[in-house]
């Protein structure tokens, strides 16, 4: 009797032995389709395009932009800080793995900070192109970004905000 309870209490640990295993080999591979995926970041551009059609000047513009710089043991992405990219050329680009972005401009002689704040905040989602479009006149602009081609920020008749910085 005491050898069935040892054999059936030996199986029982195997068998929770065996079902840990995929967790385990799922975490890692996880961490490594990440790791992959950084890799492929670090590799590719990102273009920036910011034009201005409006019927005034930009006073005080930047553009922002957080990268990945490495992966956590469970395959979560590591964030820098916010970058900022002040007076920005109207077409620039910026390596992959910059993951966040955020723009700020303000009118001269017009309405203070149209748009200032965060407008892409997706880790995991590939970035190939951001379009900037301003338009109007000096009180009342419109705003328009893209990001891959889909509209992520469509304001029009913009009031005056205070600028946003991180």
């Amino acid at each position: 009797m005491k050898t069935i309870k040892t054999i059936a209490l030996m199986l029982v640990v195997m068998f929770l032995c065996l079902a840990m295993i995929p967790t385990v080999s799922a975490e890692s591979s996880y961490y490594e389709e990440q790791v992959r995926k950084f890799e492929n970041m670090k590799s590719r551009t990102i273009s920036i395009e910011i034009k201005n059609f409006g019927g005034f000047s930009r006073d005080k513009e930047r553009f922002y932009a957080r990268k990945v710089t490495g992966v956590k043991e469970d395959g979560s992405f590591i964030l820098g800080g916010w970058e900022c990219f002040s007076n920005p050329s109207k077409n620039f680009t910026l390596p992959g793995n910059y993951v966040h972005f955020g723009y700020s401009v303000d009118i001269t002689w017009g309405t203070d900070f149209p748009y200032s704040g965060p407008f892409w905040t997706k880790t995991n989602t590939q970035v190939d192109s951001i379009r900037i479009t301003l338009s109007g006149i000096c009180r009342m602009v419109y705003v328009n970004i893209d990001v891959n081609g889909t509209c992520v920020v469509n304001e029009s008749n913009c009031s005056s905000h205070s600028e946003w910085r991180p």
